[in-house]
């Protein structure tokens, strides 16, 4: 039972980095730097 906890724990933090990277990357665009 633990096992699929943690896979959607990991799944949960998988979403949160990626909505950041999103926004960081967003926010990077939008104050127009180079990559």
């Amino acid at each position: 039972m633990f096992y699929i906890y943690a896979i959607i724990k990991l799944s949960k933090l998988q979403l949160v980095y990626i909505f950041n990277r999103a926004i960081t990357q967003h926010l990077i665009l939008d104050e127009d730097y180079p990559n």
